[in-house]
């Protein structure tokens, strides 16, 4: 290169001929790289891409928990002093409790868990602890106690008693007596609707009517007329009807429990001494034994017309109902046996023996 004085040039490193600009570069080696700058700012996020497969579905997980019910049947046998306690799924007999002397009304409590058995023979109240079926109280109550009711609104129990025209009422918690009231002649049947909060007692021998009673006071708030000799009332707790069947007069008085008023007397297709009322108040269907018939007779609660008759055993008694599964549990007393009845269909499922004479049934269907 030709270099000329004087004119020096800081990239050439060197004097360049005149009128050249720049100078020819002449490239060093390589310096050492210096420190890393500060990163500089996060740019703009990109659009989002598209959702891949979805993948395969995983394990079912352990069912969580959920409610069950109980579902035992209890029966007493009038010949025998024994309460039959029975597995409502499998329809057998799992425990027998002995009792008082010749064993009529039974009834459970849900509230304390126990069952209630009345005898006519020694006139006593058996307590038994559900739980455990051991007896907690043999009570002493009033001669001929014919059936016994549970109020769960304020956990008292209610007997009648067919000699002196009384129904007593017990304190739920220690068995006390805490009230005796008169009512009308030989009562028999008797229920309780918590929601209303009164007890009916159906009264035979000369009263043939209905004593309605305020469960709060404790008192005879009204008496209605009946067929002759009323049975077991059967009580809707939705609706607050009441069905009481007359067992000498083959027909089902119906009260309106929420102004004590008649409704209606159904007679079509009753058949021949009628015993005891049952009332699944989901379906609004009503069961009635048909002692003389060996029918168990079916009523549509909506407007109180007779349906159909279930042939069941010789003798139906005492009904009880499990709403929960809607069976229609049914003492036959002369034929020892119990039915059970799908009550979707109307039909006999199963046919349980029980000796010694099966007068009432009584259902624990408690939500555990």
């Amino acid at each position: 290169m030709r270099c000329w004085p004087n004119k020096t040039d800081s990239t050439c490193g060197c004097v360049c001929l005149p009128h050249v600009n720049p100078c020819p570069k002449i490239i060093g080696p390589t310096g050492p790289t210096g420190p890393t700058g500060p990163t500089g700012p996060i740019g703009p996020i990109g659009p989002t891409g598209s959702f891949g497969a979805t993948g395969s579905t995983g394990p079912t997980g352990a069912t969580g928990p959920g409610f069950s019910a109980n579902n035992l049947i209890y029966v007493s046998a009038l010949d025998s002093s024994q309460l039959h306690i029975i597995n409502g799924e499998t329809n057998t007999i799992i425990q027998t409790v002995s009792v008082g002397t010749s064993p009529r009304g039974v009834a459970y409590n849900p509230n304390m868990n126990r069952i209630y058995v009345v005898s006519s023979g020694n006139s006593t109240m058996t307590v038994i602890d559900a739980q455990t079926y051991a007896i907690l109280a043999i009570v002493p109550v009033d001669p001929l106690p014919f059936t016994v009711a549970v109020n769960t609104a304020n956990n008292l129990i209610y007997v009648s008693s067919g000699v002196l025209d009384n129904v007593q009422v017990y304190d739920g918690v220690n068995h006390t007596r805490i009230r005796t009231i008169s009512v009308g002649s030989a009562p028999g049947g008797l229920a309780a609707d918590p929601l209303l909060n009164q007890v009916y007692s159906a009264n035979g021998g000369t009263s043939n009517n209905v004593s309605i009673i305020n469960s709060i006071t404790n008192s005879v708030v009204t008496t209605l007329a009946a067929g002759s000799d009323p049975g077991i009332p059967g009580v809707n707790e939705g609706t607050g009807v009441v069905y009481v069947p007359n067992f000498q007069s083959a027909s089902i008085t119906v009260i309106n429990g929420k102004n004590n008023t008649l409704l209606t007397t159904i007679t079509t297709n009753i058949g021949p001494n009628p015993f005891a009322a049952a009332v699944n108040q989901i379906t609004n269907r009503v069961y009635v034994s048909v002692f003389g018939s060996n029918n168990l007779a079916v009523i549509r609660g909506g407007d109180n017309v007779f349906q159909t008759n279930i042939p069941v055993g010789n003798g139906p008694n005492g009904v009880a109902l499990n709403s929960n599964t809607n069976r229609v549990y049914v003492a036959n007393r002369l034929g020892n046996t119990v039915s059970v009845i799908d009550g979707a269909n109307n039909s006999v499922i199963a046919t349980i023996p029980i000796l010694s004479g099966p007068y009432s049934v009584a259902v624990n269907n408690k939500i555990m």
